[in-house]
């Protein structure tokens, strides 16, 4: 089974307008945004904003949005690879803003 399935974290797509559910026991969550423009830093600099964030991973990311989150070389379209690195970092939500 993989992580979508078991529900493991959540990928969010940008394009759907529906806040993300808060819930008393997210607490120190461990968010992922994967892409490395302008729309995903001011995505990270929102975020940031909420006590419930412990850290956030940006694939690829940028050298901006690196002064905010931990960026790993990591391609949007590398799903693979993005899975995995959200099973290992222990993701609990994912954003996905790229248009590819």
């Amino acid at each position: 089974m993989s992580p979508a399935q078991s529900g493991s974290f959540v990928v969010l797509d940008m394009r759907v307008k529906k806040p993300l559910v808060s819930r008393k026991e997210d607490k120190n969550m461990k968010i992922l945004v994967v892409g490395g423009g302008g729309r995903e830093h001011a995505i990270i600099k929102s975020l940031l904003k909420s006590d419930k964030v412990e850290k956030i991973y940006a694939l690829p990311g940028n050298g901006g949005i690196a002064m905010d989150a931990e960026c790993y070389p990591i391609k949007a379209t590398e799903l693979d690879k993005i899975v995995e690195f959200a099973v290992d970092k222990k993701v609990d939500y994912a954003v996905v803003a790229p248009d590819d």
